[in-house]
């Protein structure tokens, strides 16, 4: 099972670094993080037409879902899936993500609870409760430094505890909601 496949940095993600840096704003990431009660969240989401048509236009799979994800400096996200059922994004380290990890844990350590509401659509662990589970072992952990195809199917979170930087990073959702061994065949 893929977990991320690095991709090589293009003009192309180059310019979705640069799109997402529009969006810093450490004072909006503190009040988001507030209102979900969680240290990581979506600043913001375009989806469909909202996305640039220079995005759009750039891939040959098309884009239903723009996202950039912020997470508070010394803290760490909870446990979770993405969506209900998303099963993997082409994320953009944007700013901040030397030091921050995203770590994927083993699907059978915890049950799923659905959260569909209008904040989001997220699966996360019924064992987590109001505290996340800090000292839960990652399978595999890695820092987000180029752009990469992850896999959001399977139990991850961002720790951002050792950086004392805000994380920002963009990540597209695609039709189809393709696996990663899918999408790699199409961009």
């Amino acid at each position: 099972m893929n977990l991320l496949i690095e991709m090589p940095w293009s003009n192309f993600y180059y310019r979705l670094m640069q799109y997402g840096r529009e969006f810093i704003d450490n004072s909006a990431v503190d009040l988001m993080c507030e209102k979900i009660s969680d240290n990581h969240g979506i600043l913001h989401r375009s989806m469909g037409e909202q996305i640039p048509a220079w995005i759009r236009d750039s891939l040959q799979i098309k884009p239903e879902i723009l996202q950039i994800f912020a997470a508070i400096p010394g803290k760490c996200g909870r446990i979770h899936m993405d969506g209900l059922d998303r099963k993997c994004a082409l994320n953009v380290p944007v700013k901040g993500c030397t030091m921050g990890k995203m770590q994927w844990f083993n699907n059978n350590n915890y049950t799923v609870v659905p959260i569909d509401n209008k904040y989001t659509r997220v699966r996360i662990t019924e064992e987590e409760g109001p505290i996340d589970r800090l000292d839960d072992t990652p399978m595999f952990e890695c820092t987000l430094t180029s752009p990469s195809l992850v896999n959001t199917d399977v139990w991850h979170r961002v720790d951002n505890r050792q950086s004392t930087e805000y994380r920002y990073v963009l990540s597209l959702r695609f039709a189809g909601n393709p696996t990663i061994e899918e999408l790699i065949k199409n961009l």
